[in-house]
């Protein structure tokens, strides 16, 4: 099985990167072939172009040589994990930004030109997994809402095979957790990803 993780975090020693480190160690350990791309590492610009704008409705909506490359691993994998913190209710710019460049129409999805729904083009993926870490306790986080887990479990999973499976992770008071607590975290991780 082949699962990309995406992960979305500037500061290599984070535990947004442990986590990547967890998931990426037990999937191996299960023999499934993981492609993790590191949008800060890599130097992923959110910004979508004039040109790919232009590109947008077109037969060849990718044109930058990364966002191809990308779209392939989402064309080739049957999971999606996301893996980031949560800054000011959402995921971070370069994640909803790679998300803008790379669901591009006639490869994430398409739009039947007689009813105008949605067709979904990422039926190769069964499951999206998103793992995010807020700053604030729960109840903060529940009253501002988790507009990230929106992004990923309604409008991703539209596009993806009609029985994808969504899982969401989250781990509050990320800036006061115990090394104990970050533990657990990563344990009840892992015995997630091992049921993939």
């Amino acid at each position: 099985m082949k699962v990309l993780v995406v992960l979305a975090h500037p500061n290599p020693d984070s535990f947004s990167h442990a986590i990547v480190d967890k998931v990426s160690a037990t999937l191996a350990n299960r023999d499934h072939s993981v492609s993790v791309i590191d949008l800060y590492a890599i130097g992923h610009s959110p910004t979508m172009t004039q040109a790919e704008l232009a590109a947008y409705p077109t037969s060849t909506p990718a044109i930058d040589p990364m966002v191809i490359e990308h779209t392939r691993l989402i064309q080739e994998c049957s999971t999606i994990v996301f893996v980031y913190p949560t800054w000011w209710s959402s995921m971070p710019a370069i994640l909803k930004g790679w998300i803008d460049r790379t669901m591009l129409p006639g490869i994430a999805f398409s739009v039947d030109p007689q009813t105008l729904k949605l067709q979904p083009g990422l039926t190769n993926v069964r499951r999206l997994i998103g793992i995010t870490t807020f700053g604030g306790p729960r109840l903060a986080s529940l009253i501002v809402r988790d507009n990230g887990s929106k992004i990923v479990t309604r409008s991703l999973r539209a596009i993806c095979h009609r029985r994808c499976r969504t899982t969401w992770l989250r781990l509050f008071n990320i800036d006061s957790s115990t090394i104990a607590q970050r533990e657990k975290f990563l344990q009840r991780i892992e015995r997630t990803v091992q049921k993939i």
